[in-house]
């Protein structure tokens, strides 16, 4: 099933089956599900330094 993620690094999304592997444009290889990122939430991932930067979903928090 195809799904649109985003890079945590430069933003760069796209659509993908399967893992999405590295970013076409960065090389960077975080990525999140476009739906679950709000605008805030991005400026703060890339307020970040990359080796901080973490998303987890809001359906893995509640599971924990």
């Amino acid at each position: 099933m195809e799904r649109r993620v985003e890079c945590l690094s430069c933003g760069h999304q796209r659509a993908v089956e399967g893992e999405p592997g590295e970013c076409p444009r960065c090389s960077y290889l975080g990525w999140a599900p476009v739906d679950d990122l709000t605008e805030a939430l991005r400026r703060r991932l890339r307020g970040q330094p990359v080796s901080l930067r973490r998303f987890v979903p809001p359906a893995a928090r509640r599971a924990s």
